[in-house]
């Protein structure tokens, strides 16, 4: 079998990226489809014959390439091209190419968006009092071709807002990490009615490829890479030293979407979960996963208690983990209200209540928590003319 390698320097962002992509191999005969994790140094052996390869990039770009190998002994290097300047991989499409959404960062005018828009950065404890904070409260932030870029600490800043005159106002819960002093990159674009798409980047690369696979219906590339990868690295992103709590968090909720309780049950044989919810008090995510795990397990009892402790942790980072506790409290609530003391079922309608309302403003399309509303914690969808200085809104400074 011949070695085969990929040459990735076309690819976006690829260094930046870690080099991990899920690539699918085709051979023309007989007609069959391999799918693996590879990367740059990751060598795959083939037989002998002719290949296409296709890559979805998770900003939505496909590549794809073509291979004859005429021998098993010579070395093969595989050059990807963007699919729309290689005319004769286009014609292997086929109904592959049915959830492929193709989607760039940052549109020609999100760079006027960012001139004509103001922003406002916040901290709120728990369900207190949002905090508004100076601009100085970040470690840098400006904007430049179209993106906004932001450094900051989330003892000091874990809410962005963002008006456009005449439009909604939008909340971003940020996902950041004390003393994980990371740069964050969101790129935002016009819609009509003065609406604004909004989408983060977060400073891991393979999380951030796997929100973005998911983000763009790319679902078997985010299935390929999440286990392993949260395997490999499950000791690190919650180490206490190293750790990148935010991404373990985009991993189990990957691991959740294709229900692989199996990987997940071989990590809490090591307390992983436990250690996820305990260790990091500050992120609600990590206990309403772990209480999404133990849901999916039949143990509603433990179950019920970490979605509880929302009542004082606030709002979690991911639409998808407030999507579980939402439905999961529905559930208990309604149909499962003579399983719990009714003490709890009190505690979890309260809960439940509000959770909806901001339910009901959430950017259904987007993987981090987005919500409208001039009061952080107000959630609603009124449009409003213009926002003013004096209470704390910037005007991003272009780079």
């Amino acid at each position: 079998m011949a070695q085969v390698k990929f040459d990735l320097q076309v690819i976006p962002l690829a260094k930046e990226r870690g080099m991990r992509f899920p690539i699918e191999v085709w051979s023309a005969d007989p007609l069959t489809r391999k799918r693996a994790v590879i990367s740059s140094e990751l060598p795959l052996a083939l037989d002998p014959g002719m290949y296409s390869f296709k890559m979805n990039h998770p900003d939505g770009q496909i590549y794809e390439a073509t291979l004859n190998i005429k021998d098993d002994t010579t070395p093969q290097i595989v050059s990807f091209y963007h699919a729309s300047t290689l005319p004769a991989v286009n014609a292997l499409r086929s109904s592959l190419r049915t959830n492929s959404i193709s989607r760039v960062l940052s549109s020609p005018n999100s760079t006027t968006l960012l001139e004509e828009m103001k922003v406002r950065l916040y901290h709120i404890e728990g369900w207190g009092k949002p905090t508004p904070q100076l601009k100085t409260a970040a470690e840098y932030f400006y904007h430049s071709e179209g993106i906004l870029h932001l450094q900051i600490d989330h003892s000091k800043v874990n809410h962005l807002q963002c008006h456009r005159p005449n439009g909604k106002v939008y909340n971003l819960r940020l996902p950041t990490a004390p003393k994980l002093v990371k740069e964050i990159k969101v790129a935002f674009r016009p819609l009509e009615g003065g609406e604004i798409d909004i989408e983060a980047h977060i400073y891991n690369p393979v999380a951030d490829n796997l929100v973005q696979y998911r983000n763009q219906g790319f679902n078997a590339e985010a299935e390929s890479l999440a286990p392993e990868w949260v395997a490999e690295n499950s000791e690190k992103l919650i180490d206490a030293k190293k750790s990148d709590p935010v991404a373990a968090v985009i991993g189990v909720l990957t691991l959740l979407k294709f229900n692989r309780v199996d990987v997940l049950e071989d990590l809490e044989k090591k307390d992983w979960l436990t250690n996820l919810s305990k260790l990091f008090t500050w992120l609600p995510d990590g206990t309403i996963l772990r209480g999404e795990y133990y849901a999916r397990q039949g143990d509603y009892v433990r179950a019920m208690e970490d979605f509880l402790t929302l009542e004082t942790k606030g709002l979690p980072f991911f639409r998808s983990v407030l999507s579980y506790a939402v439905d999961r409290l529905h559930g208990y609530t309604h149909y499962s209200s003579t399983y719990f003391p009714p003490e709890q079922i009190d505690k979890a309608r309260t809960l439940l209540k509000r959770l909806s309302k901001f339910s009901q403003y959430t950017e259904s399309n987007r993987p981090f928590l987005i919500y409208t509303g001039k009061n952080p914690s107000q959630p609603e969808d009124k449009v409003v003319e213009k926002v003013m200085e004096r209470y704390g809104w910037i005007q991003p400074v272009r780079k």
